[in-house]
């Protein structure tokens, strides 16, 4: 008898481990939505992890992928409307809530909850959508703009990045959150531009070593560690501090423009963002250097500049030169500009339009 009692005792032990299902990363409840789906989404790759979930008749749902990876994941009706989930295999989310409210006055318990990404979603779309209607409405086709009319239109966009910034970052939000805001764009427009917003970018990165293996954090602090090291360097050449002159090679370049306020342009020639950014002060230069400001262009790329005016110092270094002056110039995006003094110091540099004319007017009156 107690061999029997022994060996159903064992059956029971084995029965029972195996019941024991490992929990989904994600389940819950959604009532009201018997017979509908859902769409999972990987954020870092869209097209990696797509899976429908089918809400059963008790408005029970769960996802149990074959391989999973912690990080973002969008969770959305099949009409679009959803939010961002953070799923981790150690933290499971459960969610509860209504099918026809999805996402908002829902519950998740169990990992990182907050209404903070779907406000970030819900105002990014909002700004998405202003700058498409204003490109549209303001460029129409074969638009040749004037000076005056570009710098109009970017300081417009501009003042629109400034009111959804403040928006859809909020200092008090979750790390992952935060990283999520400073991370949309519109096209190539990014709404935070991680120059600009570096305190912001940085003080998130520190925040952020706990989830470190998450694909979207890496891909981040991988961003900020170059931020951080471009941060010291430009501290090294800001307004202030002497320029580096001795980085350059050429003796001749240097005797022209060592000694004497000088307008230094670093552009590539082959692109066509920098020369709309150079034409578009073409006259201005030329007033400036009939001063007593010189002014010098240095190319990075091998292609010369097809259009040259004599008034301009033309500077087209070696591929060992350019190596140099990349490594002791911090450059975040072209073309990038420093305006020094007659000994040497930097007063101020990647500014363009009216900050540039203030700044050189200034100088001419030194």
């Amino acid at each position: 008898m107690r061999r029997i009692v022994k060996i159903l005792s064992f059956l029971f032990l084995i029965t029972s481990c195996s019941d024991q299902q490992p929990k989904p990363p994600l389940s819950g409840l959604l009532w009201g939505g018997e017979g509908n789906r859902l769409i999972i989404q990987s954020i870092s790759n869209p097209t990696e992890v797509l899976d429908t979930l089918l809400i059963s008749h008790l408005g029970e749902f769960s996802w149990q992928p074959n391989s999973f990876t912690s990080g973002f994941y969008r969770l959305s009706k099949t009409d679009g409307d959803g939010t961002i989930l953070v799923l981790e295999n150690e933290h499971p989310l459960y969610i509860d809530g209504q099918y026809f409210t999805f996402p908002n006055q829902t519950k998740i318990t169990g990992g990182v909850s907050s209404t903070g990404f779907i406000r970030v979603d819900k105002f990014s779309e909002q700004w998405r959508k202003q700058l498409n209607e204003t490109t549209s409405s303001i460029i129409p086709p074969n638009w040749e703009p004037k000076k005056e009319e570009i710098e109009k239109l970017h300081t417009y966009l501009d003042s629109i990045d400034a009111v959804y910034k403040t928006l859809i970052f909020q200092k008090e939000d979750h790390p992952l959150e935060r990283m999520y805001a400073l991370i949309q764009t519109s096209g190539k427009r990014h709404l935070f531009n991680i120059i600009k917003d570096s305190t912001l970018f940085l003080s998130t990165a520190k925040a952020l070593t706990p989830y470190r293996k998450f694909p979207n954090v890496k891909t981040f602090l991988s961003k900020t560690d170059k931020l951080n090291k471009f941060v010291q360097q430009k501290e090294l050449l800001r307004p202030g501090k002497k320029f580096p002159f001795h980085i350059i090679a050429d003796t001749t370049i240097l005797a022209q423009i060592e000694g004497v306020p000088v307008y230094l342009e670093l552009y590539k020639p082959s692109d066509p963002i920098n020369k709309s950014q150079w034409s578009l002060n073409e006259n201005e230069v030329l007033h400036y250097s009939n001063s007593k400001i010189k002014i010098c262009k240095i190319a990075l790329d091998s292609i010369p500049d097809s259009k040259q005016l004599k008034a301009i110092i033309y500077y087209n270094p070696s591929k060992e030169e350019k190596t140099k002056l990349i490594e002791n110039i911090p450059i975040h995006q072209l073309p990038t500009n420093f305006i020094i003094d007659k000994d040497g110091v930097i007063v101020a540099s990647d500014i363009w339009n009216q900050q540039r004319r203030e700044v050189l007017d200034r100088l001419l009156k030194k």
